[in-house]
């Protein structure tokens, strides 16, 4: 089932109003920053545990595509300093899925994304 404004709000309430959940996590520890990757798995986990919770999420691509990146602060050496074909949003998403499915190489992304529209273009 596609998500809706709605299934989303949920999920995110659900995580505001659960004290054990620590979300974004760089907001419940000085351990943690924006520019912190072990703060971003940390949220990751938390999400993923809520968002397939819901009865109107069971795709991981509708996870990766409404992944909130607005306070994901990529360092300088996270860019790339000339033209590319992707933004850094984009190539994110692509290698968390790359990541949730468990693909060691990133051929098998690759291959995944020339089967299907890709579902990080139009975000």
């Amino acid at each position: 089932m596609t998500p809706t404004q709605s299934s989303r709000r949920a999920v995110y309430r659900r995580i505001a109003q659960t004290s054990y959940y620590d979300w974004p996590a760089y907001r419940a520890t000085p351990l943690y920053d924006r520019s912190s990757t072990t703060g971003l798995a940390e949220d990751v986990r938390v999400l993923a545990t809520v968002w397939f919770d819901h009865d109107a999420h069971d795709s991981i691509e509708a996870f990766v595509a409404h992944w909130p990146l607005a306070y994901v602060e990529f360092d300088a050496h996270d860019r790339y300093t000339g033209s590319t074909t992707y933004e850094m949003d984009a190539l994110f998403r692509g290698f968390l899925l790359k990541e949730l499915y468990g693909w060691d190489y990133e051929t098998a992304l690759c291959s995944y994304l020339e089967d299907r529209p890709c579902p990080v273009s139009s975000i």
